[in-house]
């Protein structure tokens, strides 16, 4: 007669941790998301910020405006090649 007590116990326990388990997922499913948020968005700033501002200006200022555009277009174009894509 004592199991019979304890089981239904045992079993509200087992119950009230999957909530638990459930949190912490969706913890670490937001965490992740807002790691790639951070890292895409970085990434993205830092790329404009090279090739668009600081080196068009720095080859510009060395070669000519219409260069620079194209130098740093061609920069930023072999920084995204990938040869895996072939």
């Amino acid at each position: 007669m004592a199991l019979l007590t304890i089981s239904p116990v045992w079993n509200v326990l087992v119950n009230c941790s999957i909530p638990v388990i459930l949190l912490k997922l969706i913890r670490k499913v937001l965490r992740f998301v807002g790691q790639g948020l951070v890292t895409a968005a970085a990434a993205a700033l830092i790329e404009e910020l090279l090739f668009t501002s600081w080196l068009h200006e720095e080859i510009a200022v060395d070669l000519g405006y219409n260069k620079g555009i194209i130098l740093s277009g061609l920069a930023f174009s072999l920084s995204m090649f990938s040869t895996n894509n072939m």
